[in-house]
């Protein structure tokens, strides 16, 4: 399913009306996800240039959501949709309203904190909170076991290394199984997947360079 039918889909029954969101833009136009979400967490990513109708088509896609209030994040998105959203809100440099906006939500409706704190986990990383990355993907598994999004999050965070983790490999290694063992075919934020993850986690070490540290 295309991107802008794909969110419009989502956003319909939240807003109970009809979302008619502008045509998306030709396949060539299209954002490449591997350059703005990140496979590491590092500083926030300089929104890429856009054509024109890219541009309209995600603002279109934008004010959807802006109009909708809350009621898009406290009604919990499918996690597909969910990315593009955020891939829409980065690739307009507006990543930090996106955290804002996750932020308000969980204070609107508590019970949101389930499948959203993982999510704002994710974007503090994205942005390049690593410390406030880790220590709420660290509440996320704590107070919500049952969220597969909490055991991803977490390992995620605490693998990059530039977030200063020192969570030993083989724990991360063992929240990933705990992951695959609920959710198999899990796909994450930024379209990451736990199968990924694993692979990065028990690849081996890089060898050094004769002479190198």
């Amino acid at each position: 399913m295309k991107q802008s039918s794909l969110i419009a889909v989502a956003l319909a029954p939240l807003l109970l009306v009809a979302c008619d969101l502008v045509a998306p833009a030709q396949q060539r136009d299209r954002i490449d996800r591997v350059a703005i979400a990140p496979t590491t967490l590092v500083s926030p990513p300089q929104p890429p240039a856009l054509s024109a109708e890219t541009r309209t088509s995600y603002q279109a896609i934008l004010g959807q959501v802006t109009a909708s209030g809350d009621l898009f994040f406290t009604r919990r998105a499918p996690t597909k949709v969910l990315n593009e959203v955020e891939l829409v809100f980065f690739s307009l440099g507006r990543g930090p309203e996106l955290l804002t906006r996750i932020e308000t939500a969980m204070t609107a409706d508590p019970k949101a904190r389930a499948w959203l704190l993982p999510r704002q986990a994710w974007l503090l990383g994205r942005l390049g909170q690593f410390d406030e990355a880790r220590a709420v993907a660290e509440i996320a598994r704590a107070d919500f076991p049952a969220e597969p999004d909490a055991w991803f999050v977490w390992a995620f965070a605490n693998s990059q290394s530039a977030s200063g983790s020192r969570v030993p490999v083989t724990a991360l290694r063992d929240a990933i199984e705990h992951l695959l063992g609920m959710a198999p075919d899990y796909l994450g934020p930024g379209d990451t997947t736990a199968e990924g993850l694993r692979k990065q986690l028990t690849a081996p070490p890089a060898p050094t360079t004769p002479g190198g540290p």
